[in-house]
């Protein structure tokens, strides 16, 4: 175990993050790629059997994310779930397009039913 993964694997108990099945969400950009590499290994250190996730949003061509996405899943040796969705013209004008990206993610993330999902954002 490296120092690193003793620092992730402290801070999902300090947090509280049960061992057993989890979601890490990927778009196979840089922040959720980094998230990925640290929680794999301290998820699994603490009994967890984690499983990458990936979203079309249908915002930008998704054949390049996910051939990210799938040599990562396999070099972490993790299963990969993907999915996808459209949001609701009506509730994409009403919350703007971040909004309904977000909320779609989220309500097929949770339709998974893999106990917690881990995200990676930045600022921007």
């Amino acid at each position: 175990m490296t120092d690193l993964d003793a620092l992730v694997t402290q801070a999902l108990t300090r947090f509280g993050d049960p061992p057993g099945p989890s979601l890490v969400a990927t778009s196979g950009g840089l922040d959720s790629t980094v998230l990925a590499r640290l929680m794999v290994p301290a998820l699994r250190l603490r009994g967890g059997s984690p499983r990458l996730a990936c979203f079309d949003h249908g915002w930008r061509p998704f054949e390049a994310e996910v051939d990210a996405v799938r040599t990562l899943a396999a070099d972490l040796q993790v299963p990969l779930d993907l999915g996808g969705a459209r949001p609701d013209p009506a509730h994409l004008r009403a919350v703007g397009p971040e909004a309904a990206a977000r909320s779609a993610r989220q309500g097929w993330l949770e339709s998974l039913g893999a106990g917690p999902v881990h995200l990676g954002h930045h600022a921007d």
